[in-house]
């Protein structure tokens, strides 16, 4: 388990760049963001209510919600508890493809969350796939961990001095740490980080 700014100072270790700080910190996030997309962890799962403020209307059948947080996949789009009937995820391939889909959907496409709803409604209930937040590259968030820091901080090092190693010209030595973390990144997602336990 270790933090942000735990995992900057054993990559500073390796790679004593101190002036290349702020471009660590920077693929550190990438690396994380990249390792959360390598797969649907429950981890990453989400669920909150959306509504009005949201952009939710309750006089009309068909919603385009703006998204203001990172979702990769929908996973539900419900009526609140006190209405009745289900909306169907959809994925915007299906629709493009013409496939017969009855009934009511959401989907995403671009910044939005698209819903055909039969019934009015003022709000939404949804689940879905995200990322873990970014930690801020001026520092602030180096006491701060998350789920990835959490149980594979090597993964993220190893990943980061890769690409450091990479930049400064040392390619043999990155080449072997990518390797190497590529085994450790299967090891991980297999053994605990898709774990549901």
């Amino acid at each position: 388990m270790s933090t942000c700014g735990e995992i900057l100072a054993n990559i500073l270790l390796v790679v004593p760049s101190p002036e290349k700080e702020t471009l660590i910190r920077v693929k550190m996030n990438q690396i994380i963001h990249f390792i959360s997309s390598s797969g649907l962890f429950w981890r990453d799962i989400e669920e909150t209510t959306i509504a009005a403020v949201d952009g939710v209307d309750d006089t009309v059948y068909i919603q385009s919600i703006p998204i203001t947080t990172v979702i990769r996949r929908l996973i539900y789009c419900k009526y609140p508890s006190t209405v009745e009937g289900t909306i169907e995820c959809v994925n915007l391939e299906s629709l493009i493809q013409g496939c017969d889909i009855l009934g009511d959907i959401a989907y995403l496409s671009g910044s939005a969350l698209h819903i055909k709803n039969s019934k009015l409604t003022a709000s939404f209930e949804i689940g879905y796939y995200t990322n873990p937040a970014t930690f801020a590259i001026d520092g602030t968030d180096d006491a701060l961990d998350n789920w990835i820091t959490q149980l594979a901080p090597g993964l993220v090092e190893d990943l980061t001095i890769a690409y450091m190693l990479n930049l400064i010209g040392e390619k043999e030595d990155s080449k072997r740490i990518t390797d190497l973390a590529t085994l450790f990144k299967a090891t991980y997602v297999r053994d605990f980080i898709a774990s549901i336990n």
